[in-house]
């Protein structure tokens, strides 16, 4: 028997009834069932634009939230952001919605834990003159070196011996911006600044004492941390 010729004998259709008639299946030229996808919903948890949106908007804030933090190196927090977000998708299984829960989770639990937080060392630095010449007395802080940055904390100074005005400031080089200005309350209380001030390379915490005596002793002190950036 030919093989291209069907067998003799009655011939059997499958019917599929849509309601209302009964239809013949349709099969290609190589016997495949013909099926048309009219629609064809989303899978539960498969990304759409507002999943999408929402992870864009989560990753902005977060990026420039960790740039601040991290004195601006954005390549460090992109290394740190890639490696953590492919971990995080294989373990949901590519599931975009899944990776948006560990992303906020992830978000969360670095700023409890303070893991992205910039760090390098602590900053402290000490200064002293005793019997200094009289006038105006300035301590020059030792400058930021280039690849770092330094967030200021606290900077106080006193005249042991009488009460002095004093100013707490920080200078560039050519600028100074004074951070506090005032006179001791007694010889016995510092002039004390705080808060949070960067200083990148070449800036320095600079303090002056006016009217210093000959044979007094002067005391100067900053405290901070310093962040690498190259």
């Amino acid at each position: 028997m030919p093989e291209d010729k069907a067998p003799e004998g009655p011939r059997v259709i499958a019917l599929v009834y849509d309601g209302i008639d009964l239809r013949a299946l349709k099969s290609d030229t190589d016997g495949h069932l013909q099926v048309d996808a009219l629609s064809s919903a989303l899978p539960s948890g498969a990304a759409t634009q507002a999943t999408l949106a929402d992870i864009l908007a989560k990753l902005d804030v977060a990026l420039s939230t960790r740039a601040l933090e991290a004195g601006g190196n954005l390549a460090s927090i992109l290394a740190r952001l890639d490696v953590a977000l492919s971990t995080r998708a294989l373990e949901a299984g590519g599931n975009l919605a899944a990776i948006l829960t560990a992303l906020q989770k992830m978000d969360d639990w670095a700023l409890e834990t303070n893991k992205l937080w910039g760090y390098n060392d602590r900053y402290l630095e000490a200064l002293v003159a005793l019997d200094p010449p009289a006038g105006t007395f300035t301590f020059n802080f030792t400058a930021v070196p280039d690849g770092e940055v330094r967030i200021i904390q606290a900077i106080n100074a006193a005249d042991v011996t009488t009460a002095r005005r004093c100013q707490l400031r920080v200078q560039d080089g050519t600028n100074a911006v004074a951070l506090k200005d005032a006179t001791q309350a007694s010889s016995a209380e510092w002039v004390i600044w705080d808060g949070s001030i960067l200083l990148r390379g070449g800036d320095r915490v600079q303090i002056a004492i006016y009217s210093v005596d000959a044979g007094d002793d002067l005391y100067a002190r900053a405290w901070g941390y310093k962040m690498k950036v190259a």
